[in-house]
């Protein structure tokens, strides 16, 4: 039998897939093909000010589910605000899933969330790590002004310091 159908096809992807094409590592033709309407959504960590907006829509779903009100303290969301949010949109929901579960009288607080979350308000960064860090940034801008701080630069950069286009990108910033 031959049954005519109709198909929408929505994909995402982590990666510029336009740079992945003009490196020959993903297929020009599938991009062509699936780049009919493209949105760039940039990850959370570049749009800070949605994390509040979004915390209260999770912990409105959470609370339906739970049958309880969840609330968050200023500092607890301060803390989520410092964190770089690798895993995005997901990593939050998780967090704030967790931290559901674990708060008292039903109120996440700093000491509520999980200890790998953003800087507490007792753990601000010493001044040797901000050192270390300037350094770094400092080291990588004068690399990338010798190599280019095009992409083929960028790339030359980050193999030569043997880290991903991704994690150099994360330190330029």
């Amino acid at each position: 039998y031959h049954i005519p159908a109709e198909a929408r096809i929505i994909a995402a992807s982590g990666v510029n897939l336009e740079e992945r094409v003009a490196a020959n590592r993903f297929s020009a033709e599938l991009f062509y093909l699936l780049n009919t309407f493209s949105i760039n959504i940039p990850p959370l960590r570049e749009r800070m000010d949605d994390v509040p907006v979004i915390v209260k829509q999770e912990l409105s779903r959470i609370s339906i589910r739970l049958k309880r009100k969840i609330g968050i303290t200023d500092a607890a969301l301060e803390r989520l605000m410092s964190h770089k949010w690798p895993g995005n949109i997901k990593e939050l929901q998780h967090v704030l899933e967790f931290s559901a579960y674990l708060a008292k009288d039903d109120m996440i607080t700093d000491e509520s969330l999980p200890e790998n979350v953003g800087i507490s308000q007792n753990e601000k960064e010493s001044p040797l790590i901000e050192r270390v860090r300037a350094f770094e940034k400092n080291e990588i801008l004068k690399m990338l002004e010798f190599y280019g701080n095009d992409l083929a630069g960028k790339k030359t950069v980050a193999q030569k310091l043997g880290i991903s286009l991704a994690s150099l990108y994360a330190k330029i910033k």
